[in-house]
């Protein structure tokens, strides 16, 4: 943790789209105008990634932990950035008051993990409220069923852990609140 101490990390999100102009090509090459190159299947693909770059900002701009104190070292922290082996990321945002915490973990491979075991400061529910995954946004709809109690079983530092089921390459938010 030591050599990421001051490290800033910053998720990007970013839409990658064959056809930047929205024309495409018919079966011959032919241009076609914007709107009909692409099928339903793409459409509903492209549907879902929009869902999920509005979900992203209606958290960004109601969550004011995870923006606010973006300069204060206090309000980040790694849980685990040593799991190179099962590809896992894992860090907390907080308000800085201890009111209220944000759990994000990334699963970086297309491999489900089930029962993986995440530190968190704080006893109670963590309300999973945001899942890449999800199948509004074109996932699965593997994740945690709305959220994951915190149990007595140390892991990173803290005295408190989750049980996780992390979807392949998807990212989760989990919330934890005072009261």
């Amino acid at each position: 943790h030591e050599a990421l101490d001051g490290a800033v990390l910053v998720l990007v999100v970013v839409s990658v789209d064959e056809d930047p102009a929205g024309v495409g090509e018919d079966p011959g090459g032919q241009p076609l105008p914007r709107g009909r190159g692409a099928q339903p299947r793409e459409q509903a693909e492209h549907a879902g990634l929009q869902h999920l770059l509005r979900d992203l900002n209606r958290l960004y701009v109601g969550a004011p932990a995870l923006g606010t104190h973006d300069y204060d070292p206090a309000s980040f922290r790694w849980v685990n950035c040593n799991d190179a082996e099962q590809s896992v990321l894992s860090f907390l945002r907080t308000d800085g008051g201890g009111k209220e915490f944000y759990l994000i973990v990334g699963n970086f491979t297309p491999v489900t993990r089930s029962f993986y075991r995440v530190g968190v400061p704080q006893a109670g529910y963590w309300t999973e409220v945001l899942n890449t995954n999800a199948e509004a946004y074109g996932g699965t709809g593997i994740g945690n069923h709305g959220g994951s109690a915190s149990e007595d079983e140390e892991r990173d530092g803290f005295a408190q852990s989750l049980s996780l089921t992390l979807p392949g390459l998807s990212t989760l938010v989990f919330k934890w609140t005072l009261g």
